[in-house]
């Protein structure tokens, strides 16, 4: 047999700090090592089903894992990789990708032979020698095989594997749709009166991307979020925020990359799929491993949510309402007048103007500052390690230590939009914390964004709200590399889907607290710190519209379980169908060409199906925990022990609602976020 061919992606290959060796791989290599990869594990696997040593731990639930660790190797590096930095040639490779991996992935958890071996472990695990992390992993590890399809008759295993192939490659292709819709527009216009109102930057942002995309002169815009915002919020012409605002309801919605019927396609098998392994719909199966464990739970709680905001949103869209209307005459204010007449308002009721703040936050001073927040918290040092190889030259490496010198982890940060990479910002791992092969593992993490970039005029200059992006994503990055797990499966972040957000938002607070910005907000010229007023108005305007802030979100949230908590065959009409599900959140007239659903990756691609709720359910639960912080102080190093003692590190080891009491003494109290926007009085 010959020697096969070297494969950076599976062979051993030295690299700094056992990183990526993106500066070996291509795209050739993908295909034969994922085969590969698939081939060892297969023949491991088989080994395991056909042991007759009695099944233990050790010998069954464990070998499991590592079977299929390099398999997962190869797709974690080309499923980041086709979400940060990849061409058209490079997507089209899903279509092969998907299929291999979601038909290996089928082999494992309908085998069942494999099966016989992790449930006659599980049956007896209360009575073996187990520790807890061990019975836990061999808990999930059997639930999986179950919610799987393991206890299906021949013809269910079948569909099964048919669903899962077909999902893998409509998900992919859902990602791909919005993606290439969305760098698809363009407005570009030589009418410099279009732009009258927008900050200084702004413009020349515009500029420096119509240079960009090919244009002499004039001034461009895209969908990208540094692109639309400063529109909607400063620019004085609304046609142009109407053009922008269309722009971005149409996306993947009935254009050359329509997510119509691939949309509808992917809820039906989800639903199908649920149904064949005894739930009533998708959204019974998901909640399964929930924090909120049915559906009327997140029914209760979000009617508790709104039924405090509805009036106070009802009283800040009439004061909205009348401002503008006063102003500028406006009769009925439509979704691309809001941010602007809301921005407005809110100057004249605060004397506060958010892009006042955009000196003080220089991207690598943002950076800085979260790094110098956990190093306060935690005790960590961030490296810089121009060393380690990288997929883009936009991307920079930091190595994290603690205390004690101990290696936790590299964080990759890629931070400003190009076309080769998604749209929003997400955080990622081509490693995970834990052992394999009795190797103790550090995680390989990522970050990416789409921030304001620089221009030629001037440095990158972030908004309040990209800066809540950094922290957020940053808080993410914290929880995996601070998790402190045997098993990969069990590590940080792989917990229920309603806690994960929990690390990550909490980390938005210190942005809002004075003691944190005088760590890193300072002016990018002359090295002031931000004034104390402007960073006390900047915690104050939190509460500024929190009733519409907080019933708008409602439109995602009932969107979401519209057609994952029922039979999603119904839909014929999409647009109708959003407008009659969505009518609590939606606050101003619907626009024509608009659907939201064709461009919601978050519940069609990324694994957030019936789970929208989440973000809400995961704020109660950080607002009471910082409101520890709060009352014990911001910094203060006993309570950040605790909370990497009792939070961030445990990973799946242990029910999410336990791990919170440990933390804060009790179970959430409900109306910790309400609270802190104002919308209920405190105690």
């Amino acid at each position: 047999m010959p020697t096969p061919l070297f494969n950076p992606l599976l062979d051993p290959t030295e690299t700094p700090h056992d990183a990526v060796p993106f500066d070996r791989i291509e795209l050739e290599h993908f295909v034969p090592a994922l085969e590969r990869a698939i081939a060892e594990a297969d023949a491991e696997l088989d080994r395991i089903a056909a042991s007759d040593e009695p099944p233990t731990f050790e010998n069954s639930v464990l070998p499991l894992g590592d079977a299929s660790e390099r398999v997962g190797k190869v797709l974690s590096v080309f499923y980041g990789l086709m979400g940060t930095h990849s061409d058209d040639e490079f997507k089209a490779l899903v279509q092969e990708i998907g299929p291999r991996s979601s038909a290996f992935f089928s082999r494992v958890s309908l085998d069942p032979g494999l099966f016989r071996r992790i449930d006659a472990v599980q049956r007896n695990a209360a009575s073996s020698s187990m520790n807890a992390e061990q019975r836990r992993l061999t808990l999930l590890t059997h639930r999986g095989f179950v919610r799987s399809g393991a206890l299906l008759d021949d013809a269910g295993k079948e569909r099964m594997r048919e669903i899962d192939a077909e999902l893998s490659q409509l998900q992919p292709k859902f990602s791909q749709n919005n993606l290439n819709s969305t760098h698809a527009f363009l407005y570009h216009t030589e009418n410099r009166s279009e732009l009258e109102g927008l900050p200084e930057a702004a413009i020349e942002a515009a500029a420096h991307c119509a240079r960009q995309r090919g244009h002499e002169s004039g001034w461009a815009f895209t969908l990208q979020e540094p692109s639309v915002a400063p529109v909607l919020d400063y620019a004085k012409s609304r046609a142009l925020r109407e053009r922008l605002v269309r722009a971005r309801g149409a996306v993947a919605f009935g254009d050359d990359h329509d997510n119509v019927q691939i949309a509808k396609r992917i809820a039906t098998l989800f639903h199908e799929s649920a149904n064949l392994l005894g739930f009533e719909t998708h959204a019974h199966l998901v909640l399964e491993e929930r924090m909120a464990d049915s559906v009327q739970t997140i029914f209760d709680f979000q009617n508790q949510i709104y039924d405090v905001a509805h009036p106070a949103a009802e009283t800040e869209l009439a004061q909205l309402v009348e401002y503008a209307r006063a102003e500028d005459g406006i009769e009925e204010l439509q979704r691309w007048d809001y941010a602007y007449y809301a921005r407005r308002l809110k100057e004249e009721l605060y004397d506060f103007d958010e892009d006042a703040l955009r000196p003080y936050f220089k991207v690598e001073n943002v950076i800085d500052g979260a790094f110098a927040i956990a190093r306060k918290l935690y005790g960590l040092e961030f490296r810089a390690l121009p060393e380690v190889p990288v997929y883009h030259e936009d991307v920079k490496v930091f190595g994290v230590v603690d205390e004690a010198g101990e290696e936790l982890g590299l964080l990759y940060l890629d931070l400003f939009p190009r076309p080769t990479k998604s749209s929003g910002a997400f955080t990622g791992r081509w490693r995970g914390q834990g052992v394999r092969k009795g190797v103790m593992k550090t995680p390989l993490l990522f970050i990416v964004a789409n921030l304001t970039p620089s221009t030629p005029e001037r440095p990158a200059l972030l908004t309040p709200g990209e800066v809540d992006i950094v922290f957020h994503e940053f808080g993410h990055a914290l929880h995996a590399l601070l998790s402190k797990c045997t098993y990969p499966m069990l590590a940080s972040p792989n917990v229920y889907w309603d806690f994960v957000e929990l690390p990550s938002q909490i980390m938005e607070n210190w942005v809002r607290e004075s003691g944190a910005l005088a760590l890193f907000a300072h002016h990018h010229e002359s090295g002031a710190p931000v004034p104390a007023e402007l960073a006390a108005k900047l915690k104050q305007a939190r509460k500024f519209h929190a009733g519409l802030a907080t019933l708008r979100r409602f439109t995602q949230e009932d969107l979401d379980l519209a057609w994952f908590a029922a039979d999603p065959r119904t839909v014929d009409d999409i647009v109708e169908f959003e407008r009659r599900v969505t009518a609590r959140g939606s606050l101003f007239p619907e626009i024509e060409g608009s659907c939201l659903s064709t461009s919601f990756e978050h519940v069609f691609a990324a694994n957030y199906s019936a789970g929208y709720y989440s973000y809400r359910w995961a704020e109660v639960l950080e607002a009471d925990a910082f409101a520890r912080f709060e009352e014990e102080g911001i910094f203060d190093r006993r309570v950040a022990a605790d909370f990497r003692e009792h939070i961030l590190a445990p990973g799946n080891k242990e029910e999410p609602m336990e791990l919170f009491k440990r933390f804060r003494g009790r179970e959430p109290d409900p109306n910790a976020l309400l609270r802190r926007l104002g919308l209920v009085n405190g105690d």
